[in-house]
């Protein structure tokens, strides 16, 4: 009623029953992963790797992953920052039999997106969307091209995703994530 934001918190405890239920990765597929020469989209390859390798494990051998790892971007190249993460996930996918690679994708447009959906369809078999543009600056100094970009690059590339998604069928598509590119925490300006 003064006009102040609040923040508020919530307990997760209602809802960690739910998200807690077995999960297993299907043997056979394609993941993709845009922003997936960033470190979000590394962090994930390797944890999709773990969960793999885990289960593989505790399968006693049973289960054999299969499935690839698209991890896409409009540029298909590593920084020297993130390249640590990138050999750790070939590394990972080498001793699994799992196959990775960099590829290309641009989420700026339905077009783009629809050819790289129509590529890997029908063996889709998870989508992470992790792709952002950081424009990060105290309100003062944002700018509408600022907001303009950030959209781009989640919210409107989301939208375009799932429109693909809707008309390109996957019958095997366990999951699609998407990661939010705001912060109710986080670094000044965020």
């Amino acid at each position: 009623p003064h006009g102040r934001f609040v923040y508020r918190q919530l307990h997760s405890s209602r809802y960690e029953e739910g998200a807690n239920k077995a999960w297993d990765l299907a043997s056979e597929g394609v993941i993709a992963i845009s922003g997936g020469n960033g470190s979000l989209g590394l962090v994930f390859g390797n944890w999709l790797l773990g969960r793999a390798e885990k289960q593989r494990d505790s399968s006693g051998g049973q289960y054999q992953p299969r499935f690839s790892i698209q991890f896409l971007s409009r540029s298909a190249k590593i920084s020297d920052q993130n390249m640590g993460l990138w050999v750790k996930v070939q590394q990972k996918a080498a001793e699994l039999g799992v196959k990775v690679e960099q590829g290309r994708m641009d989420m700026s447009s339905q077009a783009g997106v629809d050819k790289c959906i129509k590529e890997i369809t029908p063996n889709l078999m998870g989508f992470i969307h992790s792709a952002g543009v950081l424009q990060d600056a105290m309100l003062p100094n944002q700018t509408w091209e600022k907001f303009e970009a950030v959209y781009d690059s989640k919210h409107r590339a989301a939208l375009y995703l799932h429109d693909s998604l809707d008309r390109f069928q996957n019958p095997n598509l366990q999951f699609l994530w998407l990661f939010s590119s705001t912060s109710a925490y986080g670094n000044m300006g965020q």
